[in-house]
């Protein structure tokens, strides 16, 4: 179905998310700001749509091997968000700035094809939409062990779509090993009813996942873990252990 993005204003839209984050709204309150979340949310389907054409026909001309999806983030997940709060501050994350609603992401059979794909067609590429985050996760891995790269862009179009300029979506590149160690952690995640993924599990799993995060860092010659070791025998014993 059509969507219209500019059925509710920006500050509508971000109204909403403080509704729903709110505890004190009212019912009526929160089931009208879930409808305006829904449509903020589909409309992001579009041009999701469209990197992910891009994504797809580009990684393929590299990596016959390439594997690209694309998700919207589900409803739950949008408001989980929305209640984050960082260093016990209050939330404050404004629904319309969320930078991952909408995502494509390919996984490349190897970490080089992965850098390649990301510095020949992103970073030197012919993109018109507008570059507003980027985040190397595999040059600079995050402490937990999660190793990916991360752009972020603007819609932007002159043609006939202009109603979804100004949408952000998200691309992520990996390699086949990185996208490994990633679904290990949703798996377990979900069979044992913890979340790493959001750095809330129990102890030994997060640091057996930064561990063999350093063990395929090793095999790919990219940058290891902060604080484990670098030792290849030391690493596999810890693992063991």
């Amino acid at each position: 179905e059509k969507v219209n993005p500019k059925e509710f204003s920006r500050s509508e839209t971000d109204l909403a998310g403080d509704i729903l984050r709110n505890a004190s709204s009212t019912e009526e309150e929160k089931n009208n700001a879930l409808k305006i979340l829904s449509n903020w949310r589909a409309a992001h389907s579009y041009p999701m749509h469209i990197f992910k054409k891009r994504l797809k026909n580009i990684s393929e001309k590299i990596d016959k091997k390439a594997l690209s999806a694309q998700r919207l983030k589900r409803v739950p997940s949008i408001i989980k968000k929305l209640n984050r709060s960082y260093d016990g501050n209050k939330p404050t994350m404004k629904l319309t700035q969320m930078q991952d609603i909408a995502g494509c992401r390919v996984v490349m059979s190897n970490v080089k094809l992965a850098n390649k794909l990301y510095q020949e067609y992103y970073i030197r590429g012919d993109l018109k939409h507008k570059r507003v985050n980027e985040k190397n996760y595999i040059s600079h891995p995050k402490t937990d062990g999660y190793r990916s790269i991360h752009l972020v862009y603007r819609y932007s179009s002159d043609k006939g779509k202009k109603e979804y300029n100004g949408l952000l979506i998200e691309v992520q590149i990996r390699s086949k090993l990185q996208h490994l160690w990633a679904t290990a952690v949703e798996t377990v995640d979900f069979f044992t009813s913890q979340a790493i993924k959001s750095n809330e599990g129990q102890k030994d799993w997060i640091t057996f996942f930064r561990l063999v995060s350093s063990a395929f860092a090793i095999i790919e010659k990219t940058p290891t873990i902060l604080g484990t070791p670098r030792n290849k025998k030391e690493l596999y014993k810890q693992i063991k252990a």
